[in-house]
């Protein structure tokens, strides 16, 4: 099996309506990791090194905006409370 056929059929899978989840979650880990890597040399030359800033920061960040996107999701009914 070639390397084109692989990849052909690993986006079909990807792009099935029961794995859109996964493909979204992939890249959400990829914009999450560029995103803490930025934050981290920007923290790192603004205030130094010797505490780990940008991950507060980027844990903070993410923790309200999860509770965000959960909010707007049970107000619109796309999740449901339980």
């Amino acid at each position: 099996m070639s390397a084109a056929w692989f990849l052909k059929d690993l986006l079909v899978i990807l792009l099935l309506p029961p794995a859109n989840g996964l493909l979204l979650i992939c890249l959400g880990g990829a914009a999450g990791t560029a995103a803490r890597y930025g934050v981290n040399l920007l923290a790192a030359s603004w205030l130094g090194p010797d505490f780990p800033f940008a991950t507060l920061a980027v844990n903070a960040l993410g923790s309200f905006l999860i509770g965000v996107v959960q909010q707007l999701a049970l107000d619109s009914a796309v999740l449901s409370e339980t």
